[in-house]
């Protein structure tokens, strides 16, 4: 199922706003501000919603009033997701909105916050609440535009004492894009049918100068490699090859994780093809699970 209808710029804006959301929240003792990301003419602008009522209804409210032009909206913010105040789950709530479409999409985080559990987390996937009907008027089709600045993408395969490892090479401005390049990656090689045949050592290198935040990154990075490292297929993997999954990942010079050394066994001279894969919209980092109990019953929420 296609929750963005084709429209690959609204997903990759509201997949970095439930980012963006987690790195807020990550160091944080209390919930973070409502926010919204306002984009025209791929330029975004940031407004923080300063209410204490349904930021979705104020953000509603202020796009009225507004006389700049945008094509893209994506809003979010903190929240429940529950049936009851007895089942009730702490959640980034971000929902997406296209001028080209009359509807628009609600993803929820559930999340572990720092100040109850000691540190933070996130629990399992993003989940899909729904399509809600647009906040924004609709234009004509014909204005629309779902594409997307591609990522820039280069595996290369080296071979050290038999076994194949993988140096990739990743070129995109927005962290979360870039991070789910890598959990793509991981993801296609651990599950593959020559998965037997790899060391478990992968090396992404990332050019410093096209990354817009860098401390961002580093979350992603570290976020992404601690779950991905955690998750049953990786685990399956180890567990029947009896090796470990090791990754380094830097930035430019800066080494953000190194998990071995990169000259510790010499690879080989000849290394194997330069891969460019394309992957597909529905992996990975696609959000598919469905909330807890948003299906069985209506949800319980709760604003800051």
């Amino acid at each position: 199922m296609d929750i963005f209808k084709g429209n690959r710029r609204l997903e990759e804006h509201t997949i970095h706003a439930v980012d963006w959301a987690c790195y807020l929240r990550h160091n944080a003792d209390g919930p973070i501000s409502p926010f919204m990301f306002i984009y025209h003419n791929n330029q975004k602008r940031v407004n923080m919603l300063m209410t204490d009522q349904d930021p979705f209804e104020y953000a509603k409210v202020i796009l009225e009033k507004s006389d700049k032009p945008y094509e893209q909206v994506v809003i979010g913010c903190e929240g429940f997701l529950g049936s009851n105040q007895n089942d009730k789950h702490d959640a980034i709530i971000v929902q997406g909105y296209d001028i080209a479409q009359e509807e628009g999409v609600s993803l929820a985080q559930i999340i572990k916050p720092k100040e109850k559990f000691g540190a933070f987390s996130k629990q399992g996937r993003v989940n899909f609440l729904g399509n809600p009907a647009s906040l924004l008027p609709t234009s004509e089709p014909s204005e629309a535009n779902f594409g997307i600045e591609e990522a820039g993408f280069t595996a290369m395969k080296l071979t050290v004492k038999d076994l194949h490892q993988y140096m990739v090479f990743i070129t995109h401005e927005n962290p979360s894009v870039v991070g789910n390049h890598m959990r793509r990656l991981l993801r296609s090689k651990l599950n593959s049918e020559e998965s037997d045949q790899l060391n478990g050592r992968f090396e992404f290198s990332i050019p410093p100068e096209t990354i817009q935040d860098k401390s961002f990154f580093k979350y992603i990075a570290h976020t992404l490699i601690q779950e991905e490292k955690a998750a049953d297929y990786a685990q399956n993997w180890m567990d029947q090859n009896k090796r470990a999954l090791q990754i380094n990942v830097s930035l430019g010079e800066e080494i953000i994780i190194q998990e071995f050394e990169k000259n510790d066994t010499k690879a080989s001279q000849n290394p194997g093809p330069v891969e460019n894969p394309t992957p597909s919209t529905d992996e990975a980092h696609s959000p598919t699970d469905q909330a807890p109990k948003v299906q069985a019953s209506k949800p319980w929420w709760k604003f800051w």
